[in-house]
């Protein structure tokens, strides 16, 4: 999922993403852009430590440039906003090193993150600072006609307390267990996580009879002992097991193809993303890979087989310039594509 990252700085999470993880809210997005730094300094920062955490961070953002700015661009959809020089592109796609922190990410650390958002948005979505003081925050509702009126009411004080203290911070606390302990599982492929977040997860742990809970004791030296041994470890694995996935590639048929516009591929390669007109479009990268024979041009379906990476239309009139420059003939062809190799 690529989006932008609205905040000057990198983040792990984009508002996006905490929409996609609560899809029945619809809050405004510029609400989660406001906290979502404020939420990962306060409960990611101190579980994954700075220095993973700003690791983690310059691996899922990328600052777009004169040479990715076409490749970024063709993987947003077609109706995005062009991409502008210096924005920042957010996705999880773009980690590449490592199975072991998609892996973090997929399983414990979107979720935590999206939590804690939530958690620390409430209050900006519950009230806000005007020039007349600060105001709570209330629906306009309209019948179903349009015209003002309707039952619905904001929660009260009370309502928001439990809300963000009982419901939200249990479920905050829940996720933050499940990170530490799947940090602790897969320690040797963490080794910036400081030891102190996950050790108490160990097996030198006792029963305390008094209060029914577990306190979880370690030895700072095990710790140390714990850190030096990870931070000697072999770096994470790449990712192990190449995988077939179902592509698309968004080619230009242009009068002058600049090759400094390049195309992004599934795989994190680049190639060409404008070629000249003619009957026939040569994209060597195909060669041996499984090309769907029936590809778009413009908005005609073309039986068009790929042998040895070239395209033949020559029987349905070729690969034409279109007559608007500033809409150039799209060529799109879906084909699989190994990644993790």
């Amino acid at each position: 999922m690529y989006a932008l990252n609205p905040l000057p700085v990198n983040v792990l999470i984009t508002p996006d993403e905490v929409t996609r993880y609560f899809p029945g809210n619809s809050i405004d997005p510029n609400i989660w852009s406001s906290v979502i730094q404020l939420a990962e300094t306060r409960f990611v920062v101190p579980i994954l430590g700075y220095n993973f955490y700003q690791q983690f961070c310059a691996q899922k953002n990328v600052v777009v440039t004169s040479g990715n700015q076409a490749a970024l661009q063709a993987l947003f959809p077609a109706n995005y906003n062009a991409l502008q020089i210096s924005n920042i592109v957010n996705a999880i796609d773009l980690i590449t090193v490592s199975s072991a922190n998609l892996a973090l990410w997929n399983n414990v650390l979107w979720p935590f993150i999206a939590q804690c958002v939530m958690f620390t948005a409430l209050p900006a979505n519950y009230a806000k600072f005007t020039s007349q003081g600060i105001q709570k925050n209330n629906p306009s509702p309209t019948f179903i006609d349009g015209s003002a009126g309707g039952t619905s009411a904001g929660i009260s004080l009370n309502d928001l307390k439990y809300l963000r203290n009982d419901v939200l911070l249990q479920n905050i606390s829940v996720m933050q267990e499940a990170l530490e302990k799947f940090i602790y599982a897969n320690a040797t492929q963490y080794p910036l996580v400081p030891c102190e977040s996950y050790n108490k997860w160990g097996d030198d742990k006792v029963k305390d009879t008094r209060t029914s809970g577990i306190v979880f004791i370690y030895d700072e030296d095990d710790c140390d002992d714990k850190r030096r041994n990870y931070n000697n470890a072999p770096p994470p694995t790449p990712l192990p097991i190449p995988q077939t996935r179902a592509c698309t590639l968004v080619l230009n048929i242009v009068a002058s193809p600049n090759p400094a516009h390049q195309y992004l591929l599934c795989n994190l390669q680049t190639i060409p993303l404008e070629y000249p007109a003619g009957n026939t479009l040569t994209i060597p990268h195909l060669v041996g890979l499984t090309v769907n024979p029936t590809i778009l041009i413009g908005l005609t379906n073309v039986y068009c087989p790929t042998v040895n990476g070239v395209l033949d239309n020559t029987a349905g009139g070729g690969f034409q310039v279109s007559s608007d420059p500033l809409n150039p003939t799209q060529v799109i062809i879906n084909y699989n594509e190994v990644v993790g190799s």
